[in-house]
């Protein structure tokens, strides 16, 4: 498995902004940020998951 970089929480949040606007385009956005699927994947998740919790 190949391993992504550190990240700041903001470039978390630009990175699932981007990935969403861009339907879920996972493949793309881990290539361009050099993250690895399973933190990228994660990440939109949990904000999928906040999200929710904050309207609901």
């Amino acid at each position: 498995m190949k391993h992504g970089r550190q990240t700041r929480f903001e470039e978390r949040i630009e990175i699932v902004n981007v990935t969403i606007s861009h339907h879920k385009d996972y493949w793309t956005e881990i290539e361009r940020y050099g993250t690895s699927y399973h933190w990228v994947y994660s990440w939109v998740r949990k904000f999928e998951k906040e999200k929710r919790t904050v309207k609901g």
